[in-house]
């Protein structure tokens, strides 16, 4: 039998803010999905996007300058968790944990609170892997 394929198709920014981490979204049978939020290092499941305001908030790839170190665009279970980070209003970064701790060592941001947020969850990230 052959593995579900979901296509990576957009982001979901649900506070609307930058910089900001956002939902890597997945088409797949005409439905759209994010991973699920509890998988830490593969990708558990898929789980289906039903609030319609969610759904009319999903902004295409194409909009953005984008960060694709990995020039992946299908994902099945068990392939890494991956992250989204809409750095400014046209510029996005898509990729795994490992990916996203090389990028976050090469960005700046200005925003007061993600100059906080990004390092601790950079930190978090790397504890994960079994670093300190």
């Amino acid at each position: 039998m052959e593995k579900e394929k979901y296509k990576l198709i957009g982001i979901l920014n649900v506070f609307d803010i930058t910089p900001e981490f956002v939902y890597p979204v997945f088409e797949y049978d005409s439905r759209y999905y994010v991973q699920d939020r509890l998988s830490t290092k593969k990708i558990d499941a898929f789980e289906l996007i039903t609030k319609e305001n969610f759904i009319n908030n999903i902004q295409p790839l194409y909009k953005y300058y984008l960060t694709l170190p990995s020039r992946k665009y299908t994902y099945y279970v068990d392939d890494d968790v991956i992250v989204g980070f809409q750095l400014s209003e046209n510029e996005l970064f898509i990729g795994t944990k490992e990916e996203f701790i090389e990028y976050s060592e090469q960005i700046r941001v200005e925003d007061e609170f993600m100059k906080v947020e990004l390092p601790y969850v950079v930190k978090k990230m790397k504890l994960e892997r079994g670093e300190k």
